[in-house]
C-alpha cells in the first residue's frame, strides 16, 4: 500500500475510531479464549450474535487470569478514549455514525491488525498473547499520523514496534500532547504484553506481575 495522507481535522476522529476497534478486538479475542476455557460449556450454544458489549459482560464475570487481563486491557484503553473524547468534546455515538470516518478507520485498522487477525484463526492463545503488542504497534502508527499527517503501512511489522520502529518510538517527539498521551498508552500496552506472556508461561495461575 502507498502512503496515505490524512486531513488534520480527521486525525482525532480516526484515532478514536481505531482505539475503539482495538477495544472490540480485545473483547472478541478474550471471548474466544474463554470459550476454550471457562466458557467451554457454552461453545456449542454460541452463534454469531455475540457483541463486544455482551462479550465484555461475560468476561467481567469470570475469575481466570486471562479474562481479568482482557478486562484490564479494555478498561485501560477506554480510559484514554475518554481523555481524548473529553479533550475534543467528541460524542462517540455521533462519531460512529460518520460513515466516511468509519470507512477510513476500518481500512487503517485492517492494515494495522492484519497480523493479529491472521493468528486468531489458527491459535487463540498466540493471538491474544500478541494482541497488546499489535495494539501498541497500531497506536505507534497513530502517533506517526499525528506528527506527519500520513501513514505508510506497506511494512507494518518491519517498520513498527515489532522491529525497526522500536528505536523511533524511543525518540518519538512527544511535544504534541496527543502524541504524549498515546506514547504513555503504548508503554501500557507493552507492559500488558509482558503480563499476558507471564500469565501463559506460568500456567494461567493467580500470581500476576505489577503493571502500574
Amino acid at each position: 500500500m502507498a502512503v496515505v495522507k490524512y486531513s488534520e481535522k480527521d486525525i482525532i476522529p480516526i484515532t478514536l475510531s481505531v482505539m475503539s476497534l482495538s477495544v472490540m478486538t480485545f473483547a472478541e479475542y478474550g471471548f474466544k479464549s474463554a470459550l476454550e476455557g471457562e466458557l467451554r460449556d457454552l461453545k456449542p450454544l454460541v452463534g454469531t450474535e455475540i457483541t463486544d458489549s455482551s462479550a465484555f459482560e461475560l468476561l467481567d464475570g469470570l475469575e481466570d487470569d486471562v479474562s481479568k487481563f482482557v478486562i484490564k486491557s479494555i478498561i485501560k484503553i477506554d480510559d484514554y478514549i475518554t481523555t481524548f473524547r473529553v479533550m475534543y468534546n467528541v460524542d462517540l455515538e455521533t462519531l460512529f455514525e460518520d460513515k466516511r470516518i468509519q470507512k477510513i478507520a476500518d481500512n487503517l485498522y485492517d492494515d494495522l491488525f492484519h497480523y493479529a487477525d491472521s493468528l486468531i484463526v489458527k491459535d487463540v492463545r498466540l493471538a491474544l498473547e500478541e494482541l497488546p503488542l499489535t495494539v501498541a504497534n497500531a497506536f505507534f502508527y497513530l502517533c506517526k499520523m499525528m506528527i506527519h499527517h500520513e501513514i505508510d503501512t506497506k511494512n507494518v511489522l518491519e517498520d513498527g514496534m515489532h522491529r525497526n520502529g522500536l528505536e523511533e518510538f524511543e525518540f518519538l517527539d512527544t511535544s504534541n500532547n496527543n502524541v504524549a498521551l498515546l506514547y504513555d498508552l503504548i508503554n501500557e500496552m507493552l507492559r500488558l504484553n509482558e503480563e499476558i506472556c507471564f500469565i501463559y508461561s506460568n500456567g494461567n495461575n493467580n500470581s500476576l506481575p505489577e503493571t502500574g
